[in-house]
């Protein structure tokens, strides 16, 4: 649980609570585009650079992600290949 948005900008998931009904759910950036109390407070609590800044991070985490996910696939494509060739010889 946090009051300041700055200790949380870069949590996996923000649940925003308005009069303690849930007012939105995601990260910091989804909340930014679709949730109106979390806008405001954000807003009102953080800069103009620090909001930019908060959506870039956003950014390149998920380019991290998908990265990282892409060289996963390619080890397991090598491995599968590998123990293939290696089968193969075997079977000779």
């Amino acid at each position: 649980m946090a009051q300041r948005i700055s200790t949380i900008l870069n949590a996996e998931q923000i649940i925003v609570l308005d009069d303690g009904k849930i007012a939105g759910i995601g990260t910091h950036k989804e909340l930014l585009r679709n949730c109106e109390v979390y806008k405001q407070i954000a807003a009102s609590q953080l800069s103009e650079k620090e909001l930019q800044d908060g959506m870039q991070s956003e950014d390149r985490k998920t380019e991290d992600i998908k990265s990282e996910t892409i060289k996963t696939e390619e080890r397991k494509e090598a491995i599968s290949a590998k123990t293939a060739e290696q089968e193969v010889r075997s079977d000779v």
